[in-house]
């Protein structure tokens, strides 16, 4: 039997316990030795879950032990019997160990031995496809399509997904190319630095100027005294530096990272490259085909592109007029 006390439970002095603890004993068989530990990932977010509720069931039975993941993610289920479990992986929001609609949870196979890890990778499962929810400019040649749930990243953008249409008259613009956010910040990052290099460079006013002294007129910073250095610090002041929390574990963000490397990061929008500019103040119609979503369930959705026009440039009337000859 597994006595699982979950955290929360409080004294008569309303001290309630932190973490969660397991009592195991049996009364006729010995306690198992097998062991199942694992890691809870946020897929979407790129994070640890944390408190996850945690159901392996040793199939083909359908009643699981349960426990819940730690703050950095990870949980550990010990004294069970070897076999093959289904692990559910529940991001649960309202407190009733069970899995309801709209929570992100996941599921594996695992085939426990002596001690086995499981990795889960909770989202939302959708059982309809994403829906284009905003059609944004960008400049002249690009725009965003945003949709309502996150993509499958491991399908690959193609360019016959879209299609766009000039409205009135259903003129078709020819696509140049699909972007992932990730890859059109990396460009967008690469095209200002370049613009400030060459700037950078055009500025001749921004060289060093090697012949000006250095000032010593500057007084150096007063270090603190002895007093001060030896005083304690009161809680929330400037002092001696407060505890930390060594109750609640670690989280290894160097291992986090490993982890998430193993998927692609989904996304939910992605950038359209046109092959000509698009007219300012125009209207386009932008169709996408097969837009998939973590679930792989696809949808075709639709969305109106409206190009701002240009504000005209003010001109400056500060500047006196030159006096006529």
């Amino acid at each position: 039997y597994h006595l699982q006390l979950l955290p929360g439970i409080a004294d008569l002095r309303r001290n309630s316990t932190k973490t969660g603890t397991t009592i195991v004993f049996t009364t006729g068989p010995a306690v198992p030795a097998a062991t199942l530990v694992g890691t809870v990932l946020l897929w979407a977010d790129q994070r640890t879950l944390p408190q996850a509720v945690i159901r392996a069931a040793l199939l083909p039975d359908t009643v699981a032990y349960i426990t819940l993941t730690d703050s950095a993610g990870n949980f550990r289920l010990a004294a069970v019997p070897s076999g093959r479990y289904r692990v559910w992986a529940i991001q649960d929001e309202n407190n009733n160990r069970r899995l309801d609609r709209r929570e992100a949870f996941d599921t594996v196979t695992v085939t426990v031995d002596s001690t086995t890890s499981a990795l889960l990778w909770a989202f939302v499962h959708d059982t309809v496809g994403p829906r284009v929810r905003a059609v944004e400019p960008i400049d002249s040649l690009d725009f965003r399509v945003a949709f309502s749930a996150p993509l499958d990243p491991r399908r690959a953008l193609d360019t016959a997904l879209v299609r766009i249409l000039t409205l009135p008259d259903s003129t078709p613009v020819a696509v140049r190319t699909l972007y992932t956010p990730a890859k059109f910040d990396s460009i967008q990052a690469r095209a200002r630095a370049v613009e400030d290099s060459l700037k950078r460079l055009r500025d001749t006013t921004a060289r060093k100027d090697t012949t000006a002294r250095r000032d010593t007129s500057r007084a150096r910073p007063t270090p603190p005294s002895a007093a001060a250095q030896r005083a304690p610090g009161a809680p929330g002041g400037v002092g001696r530096a407060a505890r930390p929390d060594t109750a609640a574990p670690k989280v290894d963000t160097a291992r986090v990272r490993k982890l998430l490397a193993q998927r692609p990061v989904p996304y939910d929008r992605f950038v359209v490259q046109t092959a000509q500019p698009l007219a300012p103040g125009g209207k386009y119609l932008v169709r996408v085909r097969g837009a998939t979503n973590l679930s792989g369930v696809a949808a075709d959705g639709q969305g109106v592109l409206v190009v701002p026009v240009p504000k005209p440039v003010t001109r400056d009337t500060t500047k006196a007029r030159p006096k006529p000859p």
